[in-house]
């Protein structure tokens, strides 16, 4: 039995919810009946509480006075009734009753959300493009809002700045970065970057990152300072056109911090706001709600660091950034280059034209939930839930390095190199089900006629 807080009511796809926590401030969801919701509401509800902006996460959080309800937390899962606990849910293990009558005299009804019009409108939109494919592959290269002018590829800032990437060259950027109002170590830095992309990416559209260093700012601040900002060591604000860090870092080439540094530059040179004629511009950042942060963010890892031969470890996207390094080196029709040009939309095209379905979408969300899942200890999600996730990124794997005439042992061994491409170095917090790939690779070739018999298993 566990206790729970009573936090607030709320509506998910027209159904009211109510949403409790616990002591560890772990998220648990009812339906209005307080009765338990199905394992895919709780994961869908459970996403969208942990990636929501703060402004949304309030709207759960505004009563002040909460009750309390003692119960165990379970979820119903293929018309079963299990409790919601790691070792269960790994497990299958068989459901238990609960006395719903008994839970409900635990608790009292709280008042609902009252939202005015706008937020309200916030609200269901954000709710309704979590897995909307309409929404996603309506964007243009320039789409207008309340906030001003969206610019999402190279096509639409053809369009604004009236000109083509064409016009503004690596000498340009290495000026514009000798003009910055920093140490000459950070100059250094960011000229060796230029100096890398220029190799591995002669053909990248640079007009965002000239206007960024133009009036870029660089601050540094103490460790009081940005931990109150909820960063660890740096962060690019579009925005404000600044990279904020902390002071005092090693920026030896290898480090943690030296990679951190350069990450955020990378940033810098797809994101950007700015102004012309006192019309407002927003480039590759949504000002609306955006669901692939994460992406975005194993993206920019992938292509900055690369040009140092160098991988992030460690942290909450380490395995995300894995999987799109397998998904891109199977990919004949994409390239890091297209990750500066255009917007998110072109990759998920590339993915779905890639494999021949339209999983792309579902696939991104699975990967931007699994960095939740790691970096948030508030919820968990069962492994079962991303073996969507696992297949996708193996069956793209074996298409190109599975062939006919393999045997048993090289099939092995194919798979095997997958699984240690995708755990090497990931956070001690991330949770993979390696043994899935045991099953699956059996699966997998069963379809295409192979020989081959899962007689050893993944460790």
């Amino acid at each position: 039995m566990m206790e729970y807080r009573i936090i607030n009511n709320f509506f998910h796809n027209g159904n009211k919810r109510i949403i409790l926590v616990d002591k560890n401030n772990k998220y648990f969801f009812l339906d209005e009946n307080r009765n338990y919701i199905n394992l895919d509401e709780f994961i869908d509800i459970a996403k969208i509480v942990s990636v929501n902006p703060k402004t949304i996460r309030q709207f759960f959080f505004q009563k002040k006075k909460s009750e309390k309800m003692t119960f165990v937390p379970k979820v119903i899962a293929s018309g079963l009734l299990v409790p919601l606990t790691s070792s269960v849910l790994m497990t299958g293990c068989a459901a238990q009753e609960v006395d719903y009558e008994e839970i409900a005299n635990n608790i009292s009804v709280v008042n609902e959300l009252e939202l005015d019009e706008n937020s309200q409108r916030a609200y269901d939109a954000y709710l309704n493009t979590v897995d909307d494919e309409t929404i996603l592959f309506e964007e243009a290269s320039i789409k207008s809002n309340e906030f001003g002018t969206l610019i999402n590829d190279s096509k639409g800032l053809d369009t604004v700045l009236n000109n083509t990437k064409t016009d503004v060259t690596y000498d340009d950027i290495r000026r514009d970065i000798n003009n910055l109002d920093t140490t000459e170590e950070l100059k250094e830095i960011y000229t060796t970057l230029a100096n890398n992309l220029e190799q591995q990416y002669p053909n990248l559209d640079l007009r965002i990152w000239d206007i960024n260093l133009k009036t870029m700012k660089i601050k540094f601040q103490s460790k009081e300072i940005i931990d109150a900002m909820g960063i660890s060591l740096g962060y690019y604000s579009p925005d404000t056109n600044t990279i904020t860090m902390l002071e005092g870092l090693d920026l030896t080439p290898g480090t943690l911090e030296y990679q951190m540094v350069v990450h955020e530059m990378g940033h810098a040179i797809r994101d950007s706001s700015f102004s012309i004629d006192e019309n407002d511009y927003y480039c590759n950042f949504s000002t609306d709600f955006d669901n692939y942060n994460y992406t975005r963010e194993a993206l920019n890892s992938i292509f900055t660091l690369r040009s140092y031969d160098q991988k992030e470890t460690h942290i909450a996207y380490t395995l995300t950034s894995h999987m799109f390094e397998v998904m891109l080196e199977c990919m004949d029709n994409y390239s890091m280059e297209d990750y500066v040009n255009e917007d998110i939309t072109y990759l998920i095209e590339r993915l779905n034209e890639t494999n021949g379905d339209k999983m792309a979408i579902e696939i991104l969300n699975l990967l931007e939930l699994k960095c939740r899942d790691t970096k948030d200890d508030s919820f968990y999600i069962p492994q079962n839930y991303y073996y969507g996730l696992y297949d996708y990124v193996a069956r793209m794997y074996y298409n190109k390095y599975i062939t006919d005439d393999m045997s048993p042992e090289e099939i092995r061994q194919t798979k095997d190199n997958l699984v240690n491409r995708l755990v090497v170095d990931v956070s001690e917090n991330t949770e993979i089900d390696t043994a899935h790939f045991d099953d699956y690779i059996v699966e997998y070739c069963k379809e295409r006629n192979l020989n081959y018999s899962a007689t050893k298993k993944t460790k």
